[in-house]
């Protein structure tokens, strides 16, 4: 049975809505190293972490069960569960489960995927974050 003609657009408008919203979702998210701290873009705003409030470290661990956020496909955000030693749970700032750092700032554990971790330790170091 079609749907009624009425019906027709609004449901071709929240099907392409839902399409830009989760197209769009991977690109938000990013982060840069500037004067003045880590800056980290995500769809719903940019913040800054100032160097002098941060920690960093290696992580093996992967994100687990989502308790409040986003989970979908190349954009993880919100509380999560962990699996790593260092904590039991992290604020997931990713797009995707494994391969990241784990950065603290101001008492709390954000799990983070830059490109290249390793690098990107390496730049924070170099700006007197201490690394772990």
């Amino acid at each position: 049975m079609a749907a009624a003609a009425p019906q027709r657009p609004l449901f071709t408008a929240l099907g392409a809505g839902l399409f830009a919203l989760f197209w769009g979702l991977p690109r938000r998210l990013g982060y840069a190293l500037t004067k003045e701290g880590l800056e980290v873009r995500r769809f719903s705003g940019t913040f800054l972490w100032p160097y002098a409030e941060l920690r960093a470290q290696r992580t093996g661990g992967t994100l687990g069960l989502k308790h409040f956020g986003t989970g979908v496909s190349g954009y993880y955000t919100g509380l999560c569960g962990w699996s790593g030693p260092e904590a039991d749970t992290v604020q997931a700032l990713a797009s995707r489960t494994r391969g990241g750092v784990l950065i603290e700032a101001r008492g709390k554990r954000y799990f983070l995927t830059p490109a290249d971790p390793e690098s990107f330790l390496a730049a924070l170091s170099g700006r007197g974050v201490p690394v772990a």
